[in-house]
């Protein structure tokens, strides 16, 4: 179990066609946990973290957020673990997002591993569903 605290800092132009900050300041407090099998063949992977939004320069306040997910899965080869299950978001207001996520994971070493994540919205209140990705690297200290 790994519990966190982060804030995000208004970095980034906020302003732009495509912005790459929110121009606020964030402050969110959560935990992860991974539960293994004896033999590590399967996993269930668990998140939860609540969002305390700031006010950005424009003097707005969005609603605070709550975030979660759990999947499960396990391993596929020596190197390749799958995981897949549901992630959501509820928002302060009521409108929220309840998402499919599976999770592809190749693993190099301890130390470095490749992730390809990708979602699809299954439930929604005011908050778009869509279709999304992305491919991580992480590297464990």
């Amino acid at each position: 179990m790994l519990p966190y605290i982060s804030l995000t800092l208004p970095t980034g132009d906020s302003r732009g066609k495509i912005a790459i900050g929110n121009g606020r300041y964030d402050t969110k407090i959560g935990v992860n946990a991974t539960y293994l099998t004896q033999d590590k063949n399967l996993e269930i992977d668990a998140s939860l973290d609540y969002n305390f939004s700031g006010e950005n320069k424009k003097g707005a306040n969005p609603p605070d957020e709550f975030s979660f997910g759990l999947l499960g899965g396990g391993k596929v080869t020596e190197k390749v673990r799958f995981a897949t299950g549901i992630a959501g978001l509820v928002k302060e207001d009521g409108s929220h997002v309840v998402n499919s996520r599976s999770v592809a994971r190749y693993t190099v070493s301890p130390s470095l591993h490749f992730e390809a994540v990708g979602e699809v919205g299954i439930q929604s209140r005011d908050i778009p569903r869509g279709v999304g990705g992305g491919i991580f690297a992480r590297y464990n200290f």
